[in-house]
Formats: C-alpha cells, sequence, structure tokens
C-alpha cells in the first residue's frame, strides 16, 4: 500500500510533527474545556472567546465542544506516535501493519476535524461573528494535520485514498449540520436584531407553560442562564404570571428552557411545587432565590448577573424592553 523508504525529511519526521501539532491542539482545547467545565466564563483577554464559549455552539449532546476536540487530538497524537515506540527488530511485520493503520487512522480522523474545524471558522466569521485566537489555532491544527498526513508519506494509491477522504468529509458534514440544524439564529454578537418588540404577552396563557416564549437567545443570555444554574439559582412563578412571562423573555427560549431551574407554584398549573413555595414564603411572582437571597418582580439581566456575580459577555438583547421602574 505504501512505500516503506521515505526518500526525504518530511517522510523521516512527519509523525512527530503530526505529534508536535497534536500536542498543540492538546493544550488549546484541554485550556477551553477546563475554562467551560468551570464555568468562569472567561477564556482569554478577547471578548469574542467569551461570546464563542458561551454561544448554544460550544456545547455538543450537553458537553463542551472542546471536550471532542481534546479527545480528537489526543487520538490523532497516539495514533502518530505508537509506531515510533515499537521496536522495529521485534516484530517488523507487525510494525509494517501498524504503519499502515495508523496512516489511514490519522488520514480519516484529521479529514473529519478539518472539515469540522472549516465549519466552525463559518460560525465565527458570519454567525457568532466573534475573533476566538483559541478556535483559530485548534484550526490551524487540524488543516496543518491533514496537510501533513497527505505530504508526510508516499501514498500507492492516491485515488482510493482521496475517495475515503471525501465520504468521511461528507459524512462529517452530514452530522454536523444534523447537530446543530436546531441552534440557526439562536446566537449572535451585539448586533443580533431582537425578533420582538415587547415583553408583554398577548391573549391566555395554558397550564402546560403560560405564554410560548418567542424571543431568541443570544450569546450572553445562554452564559447568564448556565451560570444561575451552575449556582443554584432558583425562579419561582406561576403559569398565569405576566410578569414571569416576561422574565422568560428576557432570556429566550433557548436559554430559559435548557438552563433555568423554574418552580411552578400554582396550584393548579403543570408540576406544580406550591407546598415549596409556600415553605420557602414565597409572597409574589416572579421571585427568584439567589445565593440565600430573595428578589421579587422582574430582574433585568443586568440585576441577575450582579446579584449572582456573573461575569461573562453582558451583551444583552432585550434589557431595553424593561418598562421603567418609577423613581
Amino acid at each position: 500500500m505504501i512505500n516503506r523508504r521515505p526518500s526525504s525529511w518530511i517522510h523521516r519526521f512527519s509523525r512527530l510533527i503530526i505529534g508536535a501539532i497534536a500536542a498543540v491542539g492538546i493544550a488549546d482545547t484541554g485550556y477551553l474545556t477546563s475554562v467551560k467545565l468551570a464555568g468562569n466564563g472567561v477564556a482569554c483577554s478577547s471578548e469574542g472567546c467569551n461570546q464563542v464559549l458561551s454561544s448554544p455552539y460550544a456545547n455538543v449532546f450537553g458537553l463542551p465542544l472542546t471536550l471532542f476536540g481534546l479527545l480528537a487530538y489526543v487520538a490523532i497524537a497516539v495514533l502518530a506516535i505508537a509506531p515510533l515506540v515499537i521496536p522495529a527488530q521485534n516484530n517488523k511485520k507487525f510494525q509494517g501493519q501498524l504503519q499502515d493503520l495508523t496512516w489511514l487512522g490519522i488520514f480519516l480522523g484529521s479529514t473529519a476535524m478539518a472539515v469540522f474545524s472549516g465549519y466552525l471558522m463559518y460560525l465565527l466569521a458570519f454567525v457568532i461573528q466573534a475573533a476566538c485566537p483559541f478556535c483559530i489555532v485548534s484550526a490551524i491544527c487540524s488543516f496543518s494535520i491533514w496537510i501533513l498526513t497527505l505530504v508526510g508519506r508516499e501514498w500507492d494509491d492516491i485515488g482510493q485514498l482521496l475517495f475515503r477522504g471525501l465520504a468521511i468529509a461528507a459524512l462529517t458534514a452530514l452530522v454536523t449540520l444534523g447537530i446543530y440544524s436546531g441552534v440557526g439564529g439562536a446566537v449572535g454578537s451585539g448586533n443580533t436584531t431582537s425578533e420582538i418588540t415587547t415583553l408583554e404577552p398577548s391573549g391566555a396563557p395554558n397550564k402546560e407553560n403560560g405564554w410560548t416564549i418567542t424571543s431568541k437567545s443570544g450569546a450572553s443570555e445562554i452564559a447568564l442562564a448556565e451560570h444561575l444554574k451552575k449556582v443554584d439559582a432558583k425562579m419561582y412563578g406561576g403559569f398565569f404570571c405576566s410578569h414571569c412571562h416576561n422574565q422568560k423573555q428576557l432570556f429566550g427560549r433557548e436559554a430559559f428552557k435548557s438552563s433555568i431551574n423554574y418552580i411552578e407554584c400554582a396550584p393548579d398549573g403543570k408540576n406544580s411545587q406550591s407546598a415549596l413555595c409556600e415553605k420557602e414564603g414565597i409572597k409574589g411572582f416572579p421571585t427568584w432565590d439567589i445565593k440565600g437571597k430573595k428578589y421579587a418582580g422582574t430582574q433585568s439581566p443586568e440585576q441577575l448577573a450582579k446579584a449572582s456575580d456573573y461575569q461573562g459577555a453582558q451583551e444583552f438583547l432585550y434589557s431595553k424592553l424593561m418598562p421603567k421602574r418609577p423613581e
């Protein structure tokens, strides 16, 4: 399948170079994963990093996307280095087979990573509209590994290799679009256009969830909601309460449904916990319980951020729709 007698320096050192690049990717994604899991909302001095990490694109199946990137780089590093640590004189046939299999694994894996990284770069440029240096470094690493895999050895059947690469690229694209099919339009930077002009509901509520949340969440709303979840904040409300609906609108449907711990206090509401509300002394709706302190009434995102010590991005989309409180 291959020529096992490389004739240039790139062939002799390609595995070591790929392993080194994978190590950079491990450090890069490892750092972002630790930041994301720690929940401190700050990855670097650039505001773009905060926007990217707090966007709905930053999580897959409830886990940080960077964690999957970390695992991918670890796999590439193992595939690149494994044949180098097996003494050739012990089992030359086995080492030759291992060389073949690991090279193919690196090529297919790096192809998938390059395609996915290309999509993420598109999101950064045109959807999230933010520059994240760590994300760009990871993309460079992915593309570099893919290129080195192509030129780092002499492939006998380049046609078959490209066919496999195209198949993996197509599969990766389909899976990626499937994963993010429901996320489109849920994020944006400060220039995101709001689709609502008022927080107030119209019509009558239903006992399932009150009024339908019609606002879309921005990156800051999602980041704040995730932070409130981490600090075990609770929102007490009733399905019939228009002020509770206003509070939900301030977060947007994606952020509220995924992260806010909402407790239904109306006895005839869905999943009612009226006994708990009575025990906690809830007198009006909505009421927030944040770090042991109660906050009555609709709270602006900025107020919730201050009460919960949230330090992330605060480009909230709907704060301007909050009614002016009397002085």
